[in-house]
């Protein structure tokens, strides 16, 4: 799978932590990983982004 991150996987913000996580997260949902990458961005401002609401819970 593609690094996008150097530090690895992280939300809220729009950086590198969370393009690693959702392309980790729609490479494994899509089992696609040409899918994942053309996706990814998109999936990251809709879904990684907002998850700073949860971050105290998760």
């Amino acid at each position: 799978m593609a690094n996008k991150s150097p530090t690895g996987f992280s939300w809220g913000y729009l950086g590198s932590g969370p393009a690693q996580l959702a392309l980790a997260i729609l490479a494994d949902y899509l089992r696609d990983e040409n899918a994942a990458l053309a996706h990814y961005q998109a999936f990251k401002e809709k879904v990684a982004l907002p998850l700073i609401e949860w971050a105290p819970i998760i």
